[in-house]
């Protein structure tokens, strides 16, 4: 069994140094890996509350909020060897789908292959919308991005025609790292798409070389 840690880094009180603790100890004391959650922004009312707490609400220090997760990610394997770092879960319809597959790439990198990348659709309304994207189909284009993710990651040229995103002949790079493990987390409320993940947590281990073209994937109920 490997056992990890969520640590939700807000400011002021996550420091450089005091970061830079955490993933020095969290190595030293055997843990596998460290899981953070996104938000990019925070709203004084929100449709839906957040879930997490009986009054709907974050919980963050006055004056701050959430670190973003791949500058903090990056900043934590620098300082560690053996410490994997996971997205729980990273926003992926609010989010540029060319943009994450290249910081996500980026990382696996740095780090020497110790990203587990997790997927969800979230619960937050404002902040889908702010991020410029419509609520009602967050689902469908949750499907869509990780379809172009996953092509981005392991074919050299892409070209897609989408309902929600198109390109010709796009490439990014890194490709050449370690395999990169994709948890799919689907978050449903409200959502369309990501129909066969309902109530399943779904890994899939992507090779992110340029000649691997294998793709796994294996269900497990949660509860």
């Amino acid at each position: 069994m490997k056992i990890g840690g969520f640590a939700t880094f807000m400011s002021p009180n996550a420091t450089p140094g005091m970061i830079r603790d955490f993933g020095a100890k969290s190595e030293d004391l055997g843990l596998d890996s460290i899981w953070m959650g996104e938000h990019v922004a925070l709203f004084e009312k929100n449709t839906f509350g957040y879930p997490g707490s009986k009054d709907g609400r974050i919980p963050v220090p006055p004056g701050g909020g959430m670190l973003d997760v791949t500058a903090t990610f990056g900043f934590l394997a620098a300082g560690t060897k053996t410490l994997r770092f996971g997205t729980g879960v990273a926003l992926v319809p609010q989010r540029n789908p060319i943009y994450t597959a290249k910081e996500m790439a980026t990382i696996d990198w740095l780090s020497n292959g110790r990203l587990d990348f997790g997927i969800g659709v979230g619960w937050n309304k404002e902040e889908v919308e702010a991020c410029g994207y419509q609520w009602e189909d967050r689902g469908a284009r949750c499907d869509e991005f990780i379809e172009v993710m996953r092509r981005l990651w392991t074919e050299d040229a892409v070209t897609h025609e989408g309902r929600f995103y198109r390109t010709h002949e796009l490439t990014i790079a890194p490709k050449e790292g370690k395999a990169t493990k994709v948890t799919l987390t689907p978050e449903t409320k409200g959502a369309d798409g990501v129909k066969d993940l309902v109530g399943k947590a779904v890994t899939v281990e992507v090779s992110v070389h340029a000649k691997s073209k294998a793709l796994s994937v294996a269900a497990l109920p949660t509860s």
